[in-house]
């Protein structure tokens, strides 16, 4: 009996060093990997009636295109595409108009440097940069 104790607790604690060694190097990496991944991503959504306001992070430390950059985020906002948040459409109930405060990082947004501010028509696909 004393022989299993010894080998269940030597396995014990050779399943938690593999675990720590799986782990703790994720730990010590700097940041978070998607601040500069490229890849918009939606932080905050609110719908109320036909107007739907989004804040978004680029995820990139500058936006060369702000119209390029906005179209992009208004096709994944159509594909249901963005990573952290998916938009439930299941009762039919699309919003009309997109208002849309993107920030260059999640460290942009909690200090409010916003980038820039787009709106846009979804049914005149009007695309308004602010």
């Amino acid at each position: 009996m004393n022989k299993s104790k010894k080998m269940l607790t030597g396995f014990i604690l050779t399943a938690a060093v593999i675990l720590a060694a799986a782990v703790l190097p994720a730990g010590f990496r700097s940041g978070d990997s998607r601040i500069y991944s490229g890849v918009p991503d939606v932080i905050s959504t609110r719908t109320q009636n036909e107007k739907c306001s989004l804040t978004v992070v680029a995820n990139s430390g500058e936006i060369r295109d702000q119209e390029a950059f906005a179209r992009s985020v208004i096709k994944m906002y159509e594909a249901n595409n963005f990573q952290t948040t998916k938009f439930s459409r299941d009762m039919g109930n699309v919003p009309r108009m997109l208002y849309i405060t993107v920030y260059l990082t999640r460290e942009d947004a909690a200090e409010d440097r916003e980038a820039f501010r787009f709106s846009y028509d979804m049914s005149s696909h009007t695309l308004s940069v602010i």
